[in-house]
């Protein structure tokens, strides 16, 4: 808002701006509600869920996977047991823009060690 003013300097007109946002404050809404539901879902499961890149850096694990694998485990190397590798190998060669993920059950060594 603001006002205009006479030669005089008093007020004689005020001018107010609006915009309607209600689309966006619905659409913001919603979105951080789905977003608080997949967190949920994925946090709670008590499969282990990570996500990594093409060299098998891990950018994000479930809180199942953090305590299986504990701190140390930047890397799919770190948590495959080398006995998986080429089984693991061979299912990354499967994804694609089609088929854009796979499930694998594998031996996994611990953060302690234990397989």
């Amino acid at each position: 808002a603001f006002p205009i003013t006479s030669e005089d300097g008093q007020v004689e007109t005020i001018v107010l701006m609006y915009a309607d946002i209600t689309e966006q404050t619905v659409a913001r809404n919603t979105l951080r509600k789905t977003n608080a539901q997949y967190r949920a879902i994925v946090e709670e499961q008590t499969e282990l869920i990570c996500r990594f890149d093409a060299n098998g850096q891990i950018s994000f694990a479930n809180r199942a996977f953090q305590n299986f694998a504990g701190d140390d485990a930047g890397t799919l190397a770190k948590v495959i047991h080398p006995s998986e590798v080429a089984g693991l190998l061979d299912v990354l060669g499967q994804l694609s823009p089609e088929a854009p993920s796979r499930r694998m059950d594998c031996r996994m060594v611990a953060g302690n060690g234990q397989t």
